[in-house]
């Protein structure tokens, strides 16, 4: 019966594979662990992941084959810790949606908040960088008065999604579909 099969699912297999000492936090971790893999398994193949193996997949790429990419799901997708998308680039950085409380927004205050005396000057190099790409001079090589002034707020993520195309990797800049 259905009833009996959930059984030896949700309790007979995890009983099984504890260690018989507390065994109950050893079976409700099990179940939680088979639960994900589930779960995974499902937005694997709601996003194509799971059509073929890597083997016909890398057959497909020499022969100079494109697959068709999956079609993305059409439901609206608000969290966080699940994959995303990204551009088909070289390499991307992706920030959390949410930035982090309890963070002082002030340069000078987070500076002294998260010990981090040099802090304000990184932020001054970078903006120099950012904003003269071509420069011959490192930004480390020029004098702190010569580098740009930042005035505004900050906020802290604690998560970020960077992404980086290998160039040996032979499904390209888009990454594996």
């Amino acid at each position: 019966s259905i009833t009996e099969l959930k059984h030896i699912k949700a309790v007979k297999e995890p009983w099984r594979c504890s260690s018989r000492f507390k065994a109950l936090k050893e079976m409700l971790q099990t179940n939680c662990h088979l639960d994900k893999m589930a779960s995974a398994r499902h937005h694997f193949m709601t996003h194509g992941m799971m059509e073929g193996t890597t083997l016909t997949y890398t057959a497909k790429m020499l022969r100079g084959e494109r697959p068709e990419p999956p079609n993305p799901p059409t439901e609206d997708d608000d969290e966080d810790h699940r994959p995303s998308p990204g551009p088909r680039v070289l390499s991307s950085v992706e920030l959390a949606r949410t930035a982090e409380r309890g963070y002082p927004r002030n340069v000078n205050d987070l500076t002294t908040f998260i010990g981090q005396p040099k802090f304000p000057e990184l932020i001054r190099r970078f903006l120099f960088d950012q904003l003269n790409p071509n420069s011959e001079i490192p930004s480390s090589a020029i004098a702190l008065d010569d580098l740009p002034y930042f005035t505004g707020s900050v906020s802290v993520f604690h998560s970020a999604v960077a992404r980086f195309y290998a160039p040996s990797d032979l499904c390209g800049a888009g990454g594996m579909h």
